[in-house]
């Protein structure tokens, strides 16, 4: 199994808790009828916020057990990271999928040089373009140049018609 740690993919809910005092969170297709709400996310460029690590458990819980009606302790883990992530995310994140999940194996590389992988290329520039930022990233031989790496807060929640 693999999954990508960005904005967009597995991080959307909504936070009702001021207006639906029976279910606080919705996630997925449950969230249909409720398109005027505000919308909350439990990460923040990729890394998940300090406050709302329970709102992600749940995300999860709900990915692998609705939508991928899988158990967790019978699948290795593969997770595409930003660059940017620091040790205490790092952390996090092997904590909620070896403890709460109870994942067997877990092996965590960086974004950029995945992509490049997926091209079957070793050396090149990665420009990732997401809803909240853009990482530009040269990876050389396999090893990203994170002196040269460059991170914007630009991004396609930015643009205008």
């Amino acid at each position: 199994m693999v999954i990508r740690n960005s904005i967009g993919h597995w991080n959307g809910s909504f936070d009702l808790s001021s207006r639906n005092k029976y279910k606080p969170i919705l996630i997925g297709n449950e969230i249909n009828d409720f398109y005027h709400y505000d919308v909350t996310h439990s990460m923040k460029n990729g890394i998940i916020d300090d406050d709302r690590v329970s709102d992600e458990i749940d995300i999860l819980r709900y990915i692998f057990k609705d939508q991928l009606n899988i158990c967790p302790n019978e699948h290795p883990l593969f997770l595409c990271c930003p660059i940017q992530m620091g040790n205490n995310d790092i952390e996090t994140l092997y904590e909620i999928f070896f403890e709460t999940f109870d994942f067997p194996m877990i092996q965590m590389q960086p974004q950029p040089l995945m992509s490049l992988y997926g091209h079957g290329l070793v050396t090149g520039i990665v420009v990732d373009s997401g809803k909240s930022h853009t990482d530009i990233v040269p990876v050389h031989d396999s090893k990203i140049l994170y002196k040269n790496a460059f991170h914007s807060n630009f991004g396609g929640n930015l643009q205008k018609d």
